[in-house]
């Protein structure tokens, strides 16, 4: 006999992704408007990033320490490997949010991560992760068509930034799903979380700041602002502890969610990022800028749960 699910085992069974969900967004979400202080602050953008995701990665090694690890032991090499591809699928795009940030705005930049789980589920259908369908089909070209009214509208102004920055925060969401499709791909079996996490970040963290070295060396250094190391260490500290708190349920969603639901965290870094910007940093987003955050939104519960794989 077929033993019943209660509605409160099953809501019990959504409470962990649901809150992992919610403080991975908060925690990640608010790097788009802290980048743009950071930017004020004189602070070069690879810099910025690259020293977030080590701060980040050494909050990771501490809780590890602290709690264990958890999981089964990975080899390093199997593990450093996995990490120097997750590393910059993963956090290196946020070195280019921070390079376009200045340019487009952390509001737009981050309404444009609300492309992140269309794109994650395309490639996953791509790959036959996903079964196509023509539902999913719909709500995926609905998704493009939402992304080409942010993009409209952020050239109506007169104040529209080069093309070249906005290719560059496009470029972000499809990095950042092919990164959602691959960890999920290619996890080491039993390995822990916070086990994976520390080396994924350390590698971003490595072709962050050597990328800015490298640009410092050749003296195309892109800082926007004059600087302030007392407030540029101030944040880089300050976002890169809450980016590590982040990163500890960004890996543990992956585990429990999978690479579709965990694509949605980019709605809440979207709304953190979107309303941080607005709020605070007086920002201010153009009705067709808005009009394409619904529509995308919209494709979201068309393209609903995931499918069969």
């Amino acid at each position: 006999m077929s033993r019943s699910v209660s509605p409160g085992s099953a809501a019990a069974r959504w409470l962990e992704p649901l809150s992992l969900l919610a403080a991975a967004g908060i925690g990640i979400g608010s790097i788009f408007p802290v980048a743009k202080l950071a930017g004020l602050a004189g602070l070069p953008p690879l810099a910025f990033a690259g020293g977030i995701a080590l701060v980040a990665a050494l909050v990771l090694r501490l809780a590890g320490r602290l709690s264990g690890g958890g999981g089964t032991p990975v080899p390093p090499k199997v593990a450093w490997t996995y990490a120097a591809v997750a590393g910059p699928l993963t956090f290196a795009p946020f070195g280019l949010v921070a390079i376009a940030v200045p340019h487009v705005g952390a509001g737009v930049q981050a309404l444009l991560q609300s492309l992140v789980p269309a794109i994650t589920v395309a490639m996953a259908m791509a790959i036959g992760y996903e079964r196509p369908g023509r539902r999913r089909a719909a709500g995926l070209a609905l998704g493009f068509v939402g992304a080409v009214l942010i993009v409209a509208s952020r050239f109506s102004g007169f104040d529209a930034p080069p093309a070249v920055w906005m290719a560059v925060s496009l470029a972000v969401p499809v990095i950042l799903a092919a990164g959602n499709v691959f960890r999920s791909l290619r996890w080491p079996a039993g390995a822990g979380v916070l086990e994976m996490a520390t080396p994924t970040l350390l590698a971003a963290a490595v072709l962050l700041l050597a990328g800015e070295g490298l640009l410092e060396l050749t003296g195309l250094s892109l800082a926007t602002g004059a600087f302030d190391p007392v407030v540029a260490a101030g944040l880089v500290l300050g976002q890169g502890i809450l980016t590590g708190g982040g990163y500890i349920c960004f890996f543990r969603l992956q585990q429990v969610g999978g690479p579709i639901f965990l694509s949605q965290i980019s709605y809440v870094n979207a709304a953190v990022g979107m309303g941080i910007a607005v709020l605070l940093l007086g920002e201010h987003l153009e009705l067709g800028t808005l009009a394409g955050a619904l529509v995308i939104v919209v494709s979201l519960f068309i393209v609903g749960k995931p499918a069969p794989r």
